[in-house]
């Protein structure tokens, strides 16, 4: 058995998924995050790019998965 992915759908979708987290996570709603998270900024920033890095990780699995037929 062979397994196809469309690794264009998955390279979108993982793009998407990041941009939103961009969003989400960047100075548009980072304050409103921040205030129903309780983390303060100084514990966002101590944090570095770990968290988006796993982030984009568990993103690429999900699609890759979402992604087998």
């Amino acid at each position: 058995m062979e397994l196809e992915l469309n690794w264009l759908a998955i390279v979108i979708a993982i793009i998407v998924s990041m941009m939103v987290a961009g969003i989400w996570y960047g100075k548009l709603f980072g304050s409103t995050w921040r205030k129903l998270t309780v983390v303060s900024e100084v514990a966002s920033k101590k944090a570095g790019n770990t968290p988006m890095i796993i982030l984009f990780v568990s993103n690429f699995i999900t699609a890759v998965v979402m992604g087998l037929q």
